[in-house]
């Protein structure tokens, strides 16, 4: 990835898979996350049953801010969990509908960024997924039993969709980035998600607000303006006044300003990384 980069350019037949997860996994200690089971009921997904390890995995990992607490998720139960998820996410079919397809792959953006960054937070020298070389656009994933690089999931497959909330929902591991949901995405919650997930980002003011020079968002909105000019938002300042809090400043200002002017504030690389305790 550059330094202005591209990211930032039903299903079946997974029950054998999960199978061998358990079969090969250790036995969970007490607070570990709940292990990848094939015992469901018949009518629920397998992925549902994935679903819940990363629920579980998220909550004990995702600070109230949306930063990650890498020192937890690096301890021996976690990080098999986190690498079974990945495994599971890599072997899965995509699914058909639109939401549960959206939702899949977000979530498996997600997860793969955990995954490729975990592995270095024990490196003293450490600070973010910029010293990674390829990390965005060579490092290779496989989702849905393709290989490709985080660009070309998000470039590729998901931006197509037509969702800008999406920007909101994909976190690179960058304090910059929008705060990482402590929840899966799923189809029947994916746009009370989505909509959530773009007021925390839009009222963030680390992210979002106004200063002497009007109205500075997130460098974001630069790499990918385009993707914000679908209805029912019409642009960048659209899309922040739709999800901006009634009585915050920036919502205040846009009620008195049309086309306020706009600038894009610089980008912060450091990790996403909560302060332990």
């Amino acid at each position: 990835m550059n330094m202005v980069p591209e990211r930032f350019v039903p299903l079946c037949a997974m029950l054998s898979t999960l199978a061998m997860f358990s079969g090969c996994a250790e036995a969970s200690t007490a607070d570990s996350p709940p292990p990848i089971t094939t015992t469901q009921p018949k009518t629920e997904s397998a992925l549902a049953s994935v679903n819940r390890t990363y629920a579980a995995l998220l909550k004990d990992i995702v600070t109230p801010d949306g930063l990650v607490r890498y020192d937890v998720l690096g301890e021996s139960p976690r990080r098999r969990s986190l690498q079974e998820i990945v495994a599971a996410y890599a072997k899965a079919d995509l699914p058909p509908g639109d939401d549960e397809k959206l939702a899949f792959l977000c979530n498996a953006y997600n997860v793969n960024v955990l995954k490729m960054v975990v592995g270095e937070t024990a490196k003293e020298d450490f600070t973010s997924v910029m010293d990674i070389p390829g990390f965005f656009d060579t490092l290779s994933i496989t989702v849905a039993g393709k290989q490709m690089t985080l660009n070309a999931l998000e470039n590729e497959q998901i931006r197509p969709m037509g969702d800008p909330r999406i920007h909101a929902a994909l976190v690179c591991a960058a304090m910059s980035c929008p705060p990482l949901r402590d929840e899966p995405y799923t189809a029947k919650q994916l746009d009370k998600q989505f909509s959530d997930q773009s007021r925390r980002w839009i009222n963030d003011r680390t992210k979002f607000r106004i200063d002497e020079q009007g109205l500075g968002v997130s460098m974001i909105m630069q790499w990918y303006g385009d993707d914000f000019s679908v209805q029912p938002y019409g642009g960048v300042v659209g899309f922040v006044r739709t999800f901006a809090e009634p009585t915050s400043p920036i919502a205040r200002l846009l009620s008195r300003k049309d086309d306020p002017p706009v600038h894009f504030l610089k980008y912060d690389w450091r990790l996403n990384q909560a302060r332990p305790g």
